[in-house]
């Protein structure tokens, strides 16, 4: 399996309405693990996420195929199983809060969010994918001690998490102004849509899904929004950290080709579309 990363230039918006984004994987709990040593991983990070939280694990998920398909079609087909064992999920939080690191026995996540109403500068990919590589670097270089010669990655993903409002009206926004795919006559009282898609290796097999959600919010002023979301989760072509960098810029190019085919015009011209 070879994975085809896009390569037209991409998209970019000099006010993308970014809320969120999140790189995460999933692998194999090293077999000399603890709960104990989740105080070592603690301290791995301290120095930059000296903020600590407590929080559920997430169960194991993983994109399934069966043996028929169909390219370029939406489907929805995934699998979550549950732990046998139940260890708690720890948040490391910088100062300030803007990132932070999920971890728990089998999974590493770095999120970047806006924090208040100002919420901060976007960083943009490239330097949030390389702080991420190092961070997988040194958590393999820490479970190397409980006896794992690599992490032995399974599943990947990205997710960037929109908010999009209308900066000149306090109504609700009409969706089909925002997002392309959709011609409505007039707006709906909510807003719920979900889509997944199929993504093909070189050789035509599946490995990946491109999901998409929009749904209807608001936020504590009572400002109604829509969240848009597109995530890209899938098994990378090995178990190595390189291999999941190479995935999270796949699933980077893809996402951000969706999101500039499923919005508007007047969309990328409010974000400052320049490419």
């Amino acid at each position: 399996m070879t994975i085809d990363i896009p390569r037209a230039e991409l998209p970019d918006f000099e006010r993308p309405p970014i809320n969120e984004m999140v790189l995460g994987v999933q692998f194999n709990q090293p077999p000399g693990y603890n709960s104990l040593n989740a105080a070592d991983v603690r301290q791995l990070y301290h120095a930059e996420f000296p903020h600590l939280e407590e929080h559920s694990p997430l169960a194991p998920a993983f994109e399934t195929f069966g043996t028929r398909y169909v390219a370029n079609v939406y489907t929805n087909i995934s699998i979550n199983l549950t732990p046998v064992l139940s260890h708690s999920r720890y948040w490391f939080v910088g100062s300030p809060k803007n990132e932070l690191i999920q971890f728990q026995p089998d999974r590493l996540l770095h999120n970047w969010r806006k924090v208040g109403r100002q919420g901060g500068v976007y960083p943009r990919f490239d330097a949030i994918v390389a702080k991420f590589e190092r961070e997988l670097r040194d958590l393999e270089k820490l479970f190397m001690r409980y006896g794992s010669n690599e992490l032995g990655i399974n599943q990947c993903e990205i997710s960037y998490i929109n908010h999009i409002v209308d900066p000149n009206s306090t109504k609700e926004p009409m969706p089909s102004d925002w997002l392309s795919f959709l011609h409505l006559a007039e707006s709906p009282s909510d807003l719920s849509i979900n889509l997944r898609k199929n993504l093909l290796a070189k050789d035509g097999t599946p490995f990946a899904r491109l999901i998409v959600e929009a749904n209807s919010a608001i936020d504590a002023e009572s400002l109604k929004f829509i969240v848009f979301q597109l995530t890209v989760r899938g098994a990378p072509e090995g178990s190595r950290i390189e291999d999941a960098v190479e995935f999270l810029r796949f699933g980077r190019a893809t996402a951000v080709a969706a999101f500039k085919a499923l919005t508007t015009s007047k969309a990328h011209a409010l974000w400052g579309i320049v490419s």
